[in-house]
């Protein structure tokens, strides 16, 4: 089993049906250990910091730039920008 940024996991198995069970449970494992927030850093953190931080990192590397820009720039002009993540 391999998730980017990971090191590779794999475990040998007579049958499939214990294979596929392993590699459910494995990914269920590390996608709860991903999960980590501090929520005093929530409560500073906005909606429009994250489309900025995504707008930065991430849009220019996508197709239809152009057009995703345009779509959170104006998300960025909304109420709902300015509400903290917490």
């Amino acid at each position: 089993m391999h998730r980017e940024g990971r090191a590779s996991v794999t475990r040998p198995f007579i049958q499939y049906t214990d294979a596929q069970r392993w590699a459910r449970q494995t990914e269920i494992d590390l996608d709860g250990h991903d999960v980590r927030f501090d929520s005093e850093c929530l409560q500073h953190l906005t909606l429009r910091n994250l489309i900025e931080h995504y707008l930065v990192e991430f849009v220019l590397q996508k197709r239809g730039a152009d057009v995703g820009r345009y779509v959170l720039k104006a998300m960025q002009h909304r109420w709902l920008a300015d509400l903290s993540l917490s």
